[in-house]
């Protein structure tokens, strides 16, 4: 299963680079960096003080609806064998460690889920997560789709491997009918639109920087540690970089719409961090699932930039 789902990973980026999706989230790959348990849980030392790992006050609702969200899945990890034996790889200690930060937070979980007031604030705070995630999963679902329906696109990615091919085929044939629902719920596919369009604008803020950057010697010398080889690799991307930050730029819908969203951002910066907006649900933990962004994706794309 590892095997399948790293080639499924490969071949979703491989379609963003070759233009398979028509939009594109760079990242840089470091934040977007597997955390360790151990990495987990220093986190969560910091998250119970109130402080974020920057040292910043995080005593906001969504940070609240954050802080309720980890904590609910740590119970529910530490209360669920399966589930632990899967987050820890089977590590005793690290199974231990995460019992024991369950049963030190129960007081504090038991705080938050008493908070009515809050718990109906971040009931709309996981439904709109919920629907990030739907997106992505859509998106993926149609990238390994477009794959699978290209001969000569599926030959190249999988290198000819008959056993990875039947393994992209196998998974699209799996997902069809969830691919068809999503597809077919016209509210998520129109908040994917936006959702999409907002990630665009924050594609071309990264590439800018990461073009500005490249024609810093000095800087990129150092960021690389004057390793010849992987300055190299870096800047052979950036010709691919100039030419879909020049596509995104000229759309003219597209800057007008990030130009608003920016003055948007600005003008309610110090308000309220969550907004009711129309989404309801029950307050709900995906097991074992981080809370992800159309961003994520992006990831699988921003390798191959």
């Amino acid at each position: 299963m590892k095997f399948f789902s790293l080639v499924v990973f490969s071949l979703v980026g491989g379609t963003c680079a070759a233009g398979g999706l028509d939009t594109v989230f760079p990242l840089t790959p470091r934040s977007l960096k597997t955390s360790t348990t151990s990495e987990a849980i220093t986190k969560r030392d910091a998250e119970r003080r109130g402080m974020g790992m920057s040292g910043k006050d995080t005593m906001c609702t969504e940070c609240q609806c954050h802080k309720l969200k980890k904590l609910m899945w740590l119970e529910e990890v530490a209360k669920n064998a399966t589930e632990l034996q899967q987050v820890t790889k089977g590590n005793a200690t690290e199974a231990a460690e995460i019992k024991s930060l369950a049963s030190e937070d129960a007081p504090k979980l038991a705080s938050l889920q008493a908070n009515a007031t809050l718990m109906a604030a971040c009931s709309q705070v996981f439904a709109v997560e919920d629907m990030l995630q739907d997106c992505v999963d859509m998106l993926k679902m149609q990238a390994l789709g477009k794959i699978a329906a290209n001969a000569t696109l599926l030959n190249e990615k999988t290198d000819g491997d008959s056993t990875a091919t039947a393994a992209v085929m196998a998974k699209v044939k799996e997902e069809a009918a969830t691919l068809t629902m999503l597809e077919s719920n016209t509210t998520l596919t129109a908040f994917c639109a936006v959702e999409e369009t907002k990630a665009d604008c924050s594609a071309m803020g990264y590439l800018k920087k990461e073009i500005a950057f490249s024609k810093n010697t000095t800087a990129v010398a150092e960021h690389f540690h004057n390793d010849a080889a992987k300055i190299a690799a870096f800047q052979e991307k950036i010709p691919m970089m100039e030419s879909k930050l020049s596509k995104l730029m000229s759309n003219s819908t597209l800057m007008s719409f990030c130009a608003m969203e920016k003055t948007s951002t600005s003008s309610s910066a110090g308000a309220a961090t969550t907004t009711p907006g129309t989404y309801s649900g029950a307050v709900h933990v995906r097991p074992a699932v981080a809370t992800v962004s159309l961003a994520a994706l992006a990831f699988a794309c921003a390798l191959l930039l």
